[in-house]
C-alpha cells in the first residue's frame, strides 16, 4: 500500500506542477498581449502624430491685411498711379490713355525706402507734382 500512496502522490505532483505551468503559460500569454495592446497603442499614436504634422504642415498662416495705400491720377491723356506696401515699397506706374480708353504703360519704378514716413513724402511730393501739372483723380493717402 504504501507504494501506491507514492504513486498517487507521484501524480498528484505532476498534476500540481501541470496546473502551475498552465498558469504560467495563461499568464505569460496575457501578459504578451498586454504588450502587443501597448505597441498597438503606441503605433496609432504614433501614426496620429505623423497626421497631424502633415495637417499642420499643409495650413497655411493667414497674412495679416495691411491696408494699401494707393492712388490714380490722370489728365486726358495720360495716367499715373502709386502703390504703398509693406509701408516702405513704393510702386509708381504711368503711361497713355489711347483715344479708346485704354491704358498704356510706360513705365513702373519700384523703390524701396528706409522707413514709412520717408514713403509717404516721397509720395506725397509727386502727388504735389501731378496736381500742379494738370492731374486730377483720387489717392488713399495717410498724411
Amino acid at each position: 500500500m504504501p507504494s501506491i500512496n507514492k504513486t498517487q502522490q507521484n501524480e498528484n505532483n505532476s498534476e500540481t506542477e501541470f496546473s502551475l505551468t498552465n498558469q504560467e503559460e495563461k499568464s505569460s500569454n496575457t501578459l504578451i498581449q498586454k504588450e502587443i495592446i501597448a505597441m498597438e497603442d503606441i503605433l496609432t499614436q504614433y501614426e496620429l502624430n505623423i497626421l497631424c504634422e502633415q495637417e499642420q504642415s499643409q495650413i497655411q498662416p493667414i497674412p495679416m491685411q495691411i491696408p494699401i495705400i494707393g492712388g490714380h491720377m490722370k489728365t486726358e491723356t495720360r495716367f499715373w498711379e502709386f502703390i504703398i506696401e509693406n509701408e516702405t515699397t513704393t510702386y509708381i506706374r504711368y503711361g497713355n490713355i489711347l483715344s479708346n480708353g485704354v491704358l498704356k504703360e510706360r513705365a513702373t519704378q519700384i523703390q524701396r525706402h528706409p522707413s514709412s514716413k520717408q514713403a509717404k513724402a516721397f509720395v506725397k511730393m509727386l502727388i504735389d507734382e501731378k496736381v500742379k501739372a494738370g492731374y486730377v483723380g483720387w489717392t488713399n493717402f495717410e498724411n
